[in-house]
């Protein structure tokens, strides 16, 4: 698109050189936002400045422009410090997102190791420049080729996360993806504390990446943390970042049972933790019973993934020992399977709760109907996501009867004894990839107040 721009412009061509100031600052941000896709926006902005000098002037002063760096360490191109002096002059106050990207964090060689280190020391003092101006910061670590072969890593002190020792007044939001830093040199599994040392307005943080377990930071409110092995360090957690509203735990790799020895329960146990946190999710279901507390006071919306290669022998979920959450209302739960049910029967406030992605979903409902008493608090809203089922050999049919059984218990479990006949099971049924054939939708229609049916 900034090439067709360019080109008719030139050769004065196209009408877009009639077009008001305000629209052809417009087609430049459009422009920006499509170059995007390969991190060629500071590029885009060279360009647009080049072509002539009213696109020049109009570029220069137009900050948005300016506002999106990606930079590749540490071959980041030529002359790297007096682009950074002219982005920073040209940028005013506008917030800047700040990219670093590198594909070389993890060397095949001791030279490829000391040539890395070296490169990003050589563009230390322009990067910290940007980091200590951006709102956003993106760093990512490219995949190897061949994750098989003898590696060497960068130790913390010479990657570049180690150029986030600087004051960061703008940042808002960091993220980490990639395994950035190696374990032989100690520093993976603790938070420096000389990482962000100044950054009062930072809110969010994912980090995405085996070797991040513990990290803190007392303005964080949104926190999504992929790790692999170990469990988080849930103390740290809840002592540093006082403020969390939103926590997402991620096991980012399917585990065996030798890796999850390190998983048991605390045997320190709170009464209370994360007191401001209002949003959970968490995959596999279990790190939810490791949490190592009584009660999560504030939660309101819990998403579990139980994920069945997960569950190793001896401690499944329901034999955990599970935080109180008596201010919880939304409830998702994918992949469930038999061994949710119980765990469903302490949720005593939830009014909202979807099941999806479960191979065993007909199974599921057919159990839960069969018991005596639901277990369940009384719903006003019901999901039942049918994909994958789909995929696993498994007769809609099976899932639609079980969940009629499951209705009409439920309608006779909360039955109105003052007029003496049974009230609607729910107020509202959404079903989602499920080819029902129109008797049992009939029915289920008679059980709840509203039904929606989705492809």
């Amino acid at each position: 698109m900034a090439g067709v721009l360019v080109c008719n412009s030139v050769f004065g061509t196209s009408s877009i050189n009639g077009l008001p100031d305000d629209v052809l600052l417009e087609i430049f941000y459009a422009a920006q936002r499509a170059a995007a896709a390969d991190g060629s926006e500071l590029q885009l902005a060279f360009t647009i400045a080049c072509v002539c000098s009213r696109w020049r002037t109009l570029a220069v002063a137009y900050g948005q422009l300016w506002s999106r760096v990606c930079v590749y360490v540490p071959k980041p191109g030529p002359d790297l410090s007096e682009v950074v002096h002219i982005v920073l002059s040209r940028l005013g106050t506008v917030p800047l997102a700040l990219r670093l990207v590198t594909d070389r964090y993890i060397c095949y060689t001791a030279e490829d190791r000391m040539a890395t280190m070296a490169g990003i020391k050589a563009v230390a003092s322009p990067v910290s420049r940007l980091i200590s101006r951006a709102s956003s910061i993106r760093i990512v670590e490219l995949p190897i080729q061949d994750p098989t072969s003898y590696t060497w890593k960068i130790p913390f002190e010479e990657s570049i996360m180690s150029l986030l020792k600087v004051d960061t007044p703008h940042l808002r939001r960091l993220k980490v993806v990639g395994s950035t830093v190696s374990k032989r040199y100690g520093k993976s599994n603790t938070t420096d504390p000389r990482l962000l040392p100044f950054a009062p307005l930072l809110d969010t943080v994912v980090l995405n990446g085996p070797d991040w377990r513990k990290f803190a930071h007392c303005c964080i409110r949104s926190l999504d943390l992929s790790f692999q092995g170990s469990l988080p360090d849930f103390a740290l957690l809840n002592a540093g970042c006082p403020e969390l509203g939103e926590l997402k735990l991620h096991l980012c790799r399917r585990t065996t049972v030798s890796d999850n020895r390190d998983m048991g329960i605390a045997t320190v146990v709170a009464p209370v933790m994360f007191q401001n946190l209002t949003v959970l999710d968490v995959e596999p279901g279990y790190i939810l019973g490791c949490i190592p507390c009584r009660t999560i006071p504030l939660i309101r919306s819990l998403k579990i993934h139980t994920q069945p290669w997960y569950w190793f022998s001896g401690t499944p979920m329901i034999r955990l020992r599970l935080p109180s959450m008596p201010t919880l209302c939304d409830l998702e739960l994918t992949m469930a399977n038999n061994e949710t049910i119980p765990f469903l029967a302490r949720l005593s406030s939830v009014t909202r709760l979807r099941i999806s992605n479960s191979p065993v979903l007909a199974h599921f409902l057919g159990i839960w109907s069969a018991l005596d008493t639901i277990p369940v608090p009384p719903l006003e809203s019901l999901v039942v996501d049918g994909h994958l089922s789909r995929w696993e050999a498994v007769d809609p049919e099976d899932i639609g009867r079980n969940l009629v059984a499951l209705l009409e218990t439920r309608a006779n479990y909360i039955q109105d004894t003052s007029s003496g006949h049974a009230i609607r099971a729910l107020g509202h049924l959404r079903l989602e990839g499920l080819d029902l054939d129109d008797q049992i939708i009939a029915r289920l229609s008679d059980l709840v107040e509203v039904i929606d049916v989705q492809a």
